[in-house]
């Protein structure tokens, strides 16, 4: 349950209260028909866990995501949603599933182009503007003196610049700075606007 609400229901950090968390919580146990808490075991939870992440995220958010396609008039396909696909993958015992094993073992496999040799994976990219290059040794001194949090800095003041495609247009940096201390990132921002445009009808 930890996991779940760390995972999609903490786009802002002010709304994480115990109070909300507790009501989140009973959903979710109601959507997955848990009967008994105190009852389940290990593999019941990654079980309720994966029908939770296919019946809500995936099923309602990143299936409906190909609607574009069709709102231009193109078709769409996803052959890793076909029917066969999905009941091999109903058969795979959790210790397979667990950290992406059967997965990673069929890459090390079938690599015939040593495409996915883990020892040649590049470090993670983040961009950050040239322009605040010059700033972010002057903050990182002033989190070692200040004892600050050099990541909540980088998140009020620069993840706006941070993206690698313009996903914040829905706002202005002015506007984006009164709320960006408790923001996860631009779908925050997309989710808080969608929201009081629906409640504004």
């Amino acid at each position: 349950m930890d996991h779940i609400l760390k995972q999609h229901y903490s786009l802002w950090d002010d709304l994480r209260t115990n109070e909300n968390d507790l009501k989140i919580s009973n959903k979710i146990i109601r959507k997955i028909k848990i009967d008994n808490v105190k009852e389940i075991d290990v593999k019941q939870c990654y079980k309720k866990h994966e029908q939770f992440e296919f019946e809500t995220r995936q099923e309602k958010f990143v299936i409906n995501g190909q609607r574009v396609y069709e709102w231009l008039k193109l078709e769409w396909r996803l052959p890793l949603w076909s029917e066969e696909y999905m009941h091999f993958w109903l058969k795979v015992p959790l210790e397979y599933k667990k950290n992406q094993n059967l997965y990673i073992d069929y890459l090390k496999k079938f690599d015939s182009n040593d495409l996915f040799n883990l020892k040649k994976v590049p470090k993670k990219y983040s961009y950050f503007p040239f322009w605040a290059k010059f700033i972010r040794p002057i903050l990182y001194f002033y989190c070692k003196i200040f004892n600050k949090d050099i990541n909540k800095i980088n998140k009020k003041y620069f993840l706006y610049f941070m993206t690698h495609v313009s996903v914040y247009p829905i706002l202005s940096y002015k506007e984006f700075l009164k709320f960006s201390s408790s923001h996860r990132g631009p779908v925050s921002f997309w989710v808080k606007s969608f929201i009081e445009k629906w409640q504004r009808k």
